[in-house]
C-alpha cells in the first residue's frame, strides 16, 4: 500500500471527484492518474437492490482479460481509511476492499480499490453520470499533465464532451504540481 501512516487508493467512479471524496475523507490528497490493466468499468446494483443515493447503477469494475480503465489515485492517511470503507459499504456487504497494482509513469503502485459483491448490471443515474462527467474532465487534463498525453476519447465509458478551456483552468490549478 503504502508506509504505516498513509495508503493509496484506486478511484473509478464518483470518488474520482475530489470534492466528494474530501467530504468523508480529507486527508486525500491526489497522487497520480493510473491505468489498471485487465478490468473494465461496470454499473449496477448489489444484488439488483436500487441504489436510494443515486437512483440508478452505480460503478464498480470487473475483471477482464485485455481490457484496461483509468482512474486516479489518491494518497489517504489511515486515519480516513475506516470513513473510506463506510463510504464504500463494505461493512454492508457492498463493496469489497481489495489490492490492485495500478501503472503510472512507468511504474506500478499498490493500491486499494473496492470491487462490488453480487453485481446485478443496471445503467447509472443522469445524476451519477453528471458527478462522473465532471470527473472525468478533472481526469483527463490532470493525466495530459502528469502523462503528457490524453486519453483517447474513445476509451472513455460513457459519452462526455470535450473540456472547454474554462473547465480546466480550476483544474490546471489544482494539480499543476502532479
Amino acid at each position: 500500500m503504502e508506509n504505516n501512516c498513509t495508503f493509496l487508493y484506486f478511484a473509478y467512479g464518483s470518488n474520482l471527484l475530489k470534492e466528494r471524496l474530501q467530504l468523508r475523507n480529507p486527508s486525500a490528497m491526489v497522487n497520480c492518474v493510473a491505468m489498471l490493466k485487465d478490468y473494465k468499468l461496470v454499473f449496477g446494483n448489489y444484488k439488483g437492490l436500487a441504489n436510494d443515493r443515486w437512483h440508478g447503477g452505480v460503478a464498480t469494475i470487473e475483471h477482464s482479460p485485455g481490457d484496461e480503465m483509468w482512474g486516479v489515485v489518491w494518497r489517504m492517511n489511515m486515519s480516513d481509511l475506516e470513513s473510506l470503507d463506510s463510504q464504500e459499504n463494505v461493512t454492508l456487504g457492498a463493496y469489497n476492499p481489495v489490492d490492485v497494482s495500478v501503472n503510472t509513469k512507468g511504474q506500478e503502485l499498490n493500491c486499494r480499490t473496492y470491487i462490488m459483491y453480487s453485481c446485478v448490471y443496471a445503467p447509472p443515474s443522469p445524476h451519477y453520470l453528471q458527478v462522473r462527467d465532471l470527473s472525468l474532465h478533472q481526469c483527463l487534463w490532470l493525466r495530459a499533465l502528469t502523462v503528457g498525453g490524453e486519453i483517447p476519447y474513445s476509451t472513455i465509458p460513457i459519452t462526455t464532451p470535450k473540456p472547454s478551456t474554462s473547465m480546466c483552468l480550476p483544474v490546471l490549478s489544482d494539480f499543476a504540481s502532479y
